[in-house]
């Protein structure tokens, strides 16, 4: 009864989802502009996806430039057509080296956890090279691709701001084509974190009862030495898929890829597969790493990628605290978007999620605000007792039980009666407040303030 009764309060509150934090990795593919137009040959596109939050650059070289550029000099079978991209422009040749034609420098304008471009070397001795660095222009990270073979190529890290991409050696040439580039995470927020930075290529299939599947998956970590532990929980629309499981954390820093992954059994479209790792620290949780699989149909899926998160807060209702009447359960997580309170140990309720909650800027970062939730309930159900809260995200729990003193006045809704009430030297002294029943809320407000 109080479950199903708080779900119906619940729904009124549909004004405060303002949206989920996150969103699809961002392609590039220098053949269509971000409003969909076709971008001709020869176009320096330093700016043309600037509102995707990517420009770009040519540094170094004495040949070429002095933009970039889409180019038509497309190998039969590479990347998308008609354009690849290149510090050369038409009608001069797309492939470069390192030296002699310039990098083409990525800049992003606010942090990513992956980057990846399509190349394809020029011969069998041929490679291609993408570089990685934070906001201090500091590398992170870099990849060179296998010799002569035509393939994505990825470089992972925390707080990636920058990439740079040309070919492995000065007589080494190699074309590109189809930038990808995944953006969220860091920098943590936190002393430590750890959390699954990427996911290569994840697919969803309505085969095998509904399934996604991944290629490599990379891993982000700056743990301590010792003492640190990781509680895992995957979860389908913030339902966990078995229990949690718990490991020790990686000591040091550093990025690593791990075999593919794949999840059947899943049930039908639309759905949002999550993998949430909590850290903790001396029994504390420190930070919190989420990668969000979105699937609606067959093919490739939307993901979102939060890596070193502060953890979750529950802020009402208070330890301790006393309620009655109709309140809002509330409080905010850097990441979502499946956040939920267990009342009593009763079954989670959904609490709608992404609202905006510029305070949370120094814990989440200033491009993940909408980071508030909110339930409404009506403590009258609940009965007078002591009661507490549980705060669900993803489908992992966060914290412990929040003990509550509930004191209902009369029935679930007390309807029919006013009254009025003075409470002396409040605010502060020589003042006085008064009060007023307010039946919608069930509860007092505060109807003026003298002198």
């Amino acid at each position: 009864m109080l479950r199903s009764k708080l779900l119906v309060v619940s729904s009124v509150l549909t004004w405060f989802c303002a949206g989920t934090a996150g969103a699809a990795p961002v392609l590039i593919n220098f053949d269509r502009d971000p409003d969909g137009g076709v971008i001709p040959n020869g176009l320096a596109v330093n700016t043309t996806y600037a509102t995707l939050g990517v420009t770009f650059s040519r540094e170094g070289g004495s040949a070429c430039g002095p933009d970039i550029y889409a180019n038509n000099n497309q190998p039969v079978g590479f990347g998308s057509s008609p354009n690849v991209v290149s510090p050369c422009a038409p009608p001069g040749a797309s492939d470069i080296n390192d030296s002699s034609y310039g990098v083409i420098k990525v800049s992003l304008d606010r942090n990513a956890t992956r980057v990846c471009i399509d190349v394809r070397p020029d011969g069998p001795s041929h490679a291609g090279t993408i570089r990685v660095f934070n906001a201090s222009d500091t590398q992170i990270n870099a990849t060179v691709s296998a010799a002569g073979l035509t393939q994505q190529l990825c470089a992972a890290g925390l707080g990636i701001r920058y990439a740079r991409i040309a070919g492995s050696s000065s007589t080494s040439f190699a074309r590109f084509d189809n930038l990808v580039v995944n953006f969220g995470g860091g920098p943590a927020t936190q002393s430590y974190y750890q959390g699954i930075a990427a996911l290569a290529a994840p697919t969803c299939s309505s085969a095998s009862g509904g399934s996604i599947t991944t290629g490599t998956r990379t891993w982000v970590w700056n743990t301590p030495a010792g003492g640190a532990s990781i509680t895992r929980v995957d979860a389908r629309d913030g339902v966990a898929m078995g229990s949690p499981a718990s490991y020790s954390a990686n000591s040091g820093a550093g990025t690593q890829d791990y075999a593919s992954f794949g999840a059947f059994g899943l049930g039908h479209y639309p759905f949002t597969y999550t993998i949430q790792e909590a850290m903790s620290v001396g029994g504390s949780v420190v930070s919190v790493s989420t990668v969000a699989i979105h699937c609606a149909a067959d093919g490739p899926a939307g993901t979102s990628y939060w890596v070193g998160m502060a953890p979750p807060s529950l802020e009402n209702p208070q330890p301790s605290s006393y309620q009655s009447g109709i309140g809002l359960v509330s409080g905010w997580s850097c990441v979502g978007p499946y956040v939920s309170v267990s009342f009593s140990g009763l079954a989670p309720i959904a609490a709608p999620y992404g609202s905006s909650r510029l305070d949370t800027a120094p814990a989440c970062g200033s491009w993940n605000t909408n980071t508030g939730f909110g339930l409404l309930a009506n403590y009258n159900l609940f009965g007078t007792a002591t009661h507490s809260a549980q705060l669900y995200v993803n489908g992992q729990a966060f914290g412990s039980p929040r003990s509550f003193q509930v004191t209902v006045p009369a029935g679930e809704f007390l309807t029919g009666v006013s009254a009025t009430g003075t409470v002396p030297n409040f605010p502060s002294a020589g003042r006085a407040a008064t009060l007023i029943w307010q039946q919608s809320q069930q509860n007092f407000s505060i109807q003026s303030v003298t002198p």
